[in-house]
């Protein structure tokens, strides 16, 4: 959706426009071309395809199922799927119309940078609460507490919630909340569990 990746990534509509016309970044013949494409390539894939082209002109799978890059299914499930037509390739190739390299070097480099990333020249002032994502000083320890916690309180699950109703996918929210529900309750007994354990020490020997 132009909007929506105009939104999230902070690039004018106009200049988007101006980029791509009426393309549009999914687009399965413009992908297969693309990936068909010397240019869009890099060192290592550059190689790979070279060694696969000599290994297919010699007749050695072997050769050949190491630089090439398998349709992969993981579970019966993905496979079943496939074989119904209802997925069209393995999990790593799911988005493989979205491959429209040469689309995607017109509008690379059209978001606007954040203000704050200016504070980078000057550790002293940056916020770093403001950048998404900014590795935290805290230990891993810290992390998993936090974690822990938040998915406990319910944080998580609202959060999963909200990020659906941002991206206007409303039919993933009852999916959301029950997956939400129960992580809190799967994380609740591995929290609890070992304090009952430990209390069964003093219990029993009273009981006795």
């Amino acid at each position: 959706n132009p909007k929506r990746l105009c939104k999230m990534y902070d690039i004018d509509p106009k200049e988007y426009k101006e980029a791509l016309g009426n393309a549009s970044l999914c687009d399965e013949r413009c992908a297969e071309r693309d990936e068909a494409s010397w240019d869009y390539l890099s060192e290592k894939e550059w190689i790979f395809r070279k060694n696969a082209e000599v290994a297919k002109r010699l007749d050695n799978d072997y050769a050949l199922l190491e630089f090439t890059k398998p349709n992969t299914q993981f579970g019966y499930f993905a496979g079943f799927l496939v074989k119904l037509g209802l997925r069209k390739s393995g999990v790593f190739n799911r988005y493989h119309a979205y491959r429209t390299w040469s689309r995607w070097e017109k509008i690379l480099f059209l978001p606007k940078i954040p203000d704050h990333m200016d504070d980078f020249e000057n550790k002293n002032t940056l916020n770093k609460k403001k950048i998404k994502g900014w590795a935290t000083e805290d230990s891993d320890y810290v992390e998993f507490g936090k974690h822990v916690t938040s998915v406990l309180l319910g944080r998580d699950v609202i959060q999963s919630v909200m990020l659906s109703i941002e991206h206007g996918h409303a039919f993933q929210i009852p999916l959301r909340i029950v997956i939400g529900v129960l992580e809190m309750f799967f994380y609740a007994i591995q929290v609890v569990f070992p304090f009952f354990i430990a209390s069964c020490f003093f219990i029993i020997p009273i009981c006795y």
